[in-house]
């Protein structure tokens, strides 16, 4: 009589934990990021009234790569070859983007109201700590686990946007400059949604003003 023994499979339950090193990169978005402060500075000006300078797009993107290092700690159960588990991970690094006007700024005149506006500006996103919450599902084949993921991220970020207005009016063959100056910045938990890259940071500003920058961070 020929018997057949119990079914075999590769264990993969239980606890496991472990120590990451990685390289990420990073892109902050500052296009529409000074508009509230200079809209703030400028506040009760014909100008701003009449032409909106505050809508200029004085600041691109910024980006940045930097190494990383962590730990990870998770669980797995598992039913013969179908193994269902949730992990959680912590990374610490420093993915500092910074984007900065052009030299001579970016300035226009408008002649219906005589004046001449000239902006300037700098943005800095520094994050520094993020950690991801997932849960996993995968199938062994022989000794190897592929397997999917979906979760969450939140990290820790700090943000600051400064802003130089340069203001020239003409009247009556005379010419007065003024320098609105404005600035914000604030340390700021950032999350990311299931399924997204994008993480949404607030820089606080002056007066309930507040400048948004959009921010995508990719491990590698």
């Amino acid at each position: 009589m020929l018997t057949v023994g119990p079914a075999t499979f590769t264990r993969w339950s239980g606890f496991y934990f472990g120590g990451n090193i990685s390289v990420g990169s990073a892109t902050s978005d500052f296009s529409t990021a000074t508009r509230p402060l200079v809209q703030f500075s400028l506040q009760h000006t014909t100008v701003e009234s009449s032409d909106h300078p505050s809508d200029f797009q004085v600041l691109g993107r910024g980006s940045a790569v930097a190494a990383g290092g962590g730990a990870f700690l998770g669980y797995n159960t598992q039913w013969q070859d179908l193994v269902l588990g949730i992990e959680a991970t912590y990374t610490h690094v420093n993915l500092n983007t910074t984007a900065s006007s052009v030299p001579n700024g970016v300035g226009r005149f408008f002649p219906d109201v005589n004046t001449a506006v000239n902006g300037t500006a700098n943005g800095n996103l520094d994050l520094t700590d993020y950690g991801t919450a997932r849960g996993r599902a995968g199938y062994v084949v022989g000794n190897h686990l592929p397997y999917g993921f979906i979760g969450m991220a939140v990290g820790r970020a700090s943000c600051s946007v400064n802003t130089a207005s340069l203001v020239q009016q003409t009247s009556n063959n005379i010419t007065q400059t003024f320098l609105f100056t404005n600035g914000a910045g604030q340390t700021n938990a950032l999350h990311e949604a299931p399924g997204t890259g994008d993480t949404k940071p607030q820089c606080a500003g002056h007066q309930s003003t507040a400048s948004k920058v959009n921010a995508r961070v990719t491990p590698f």
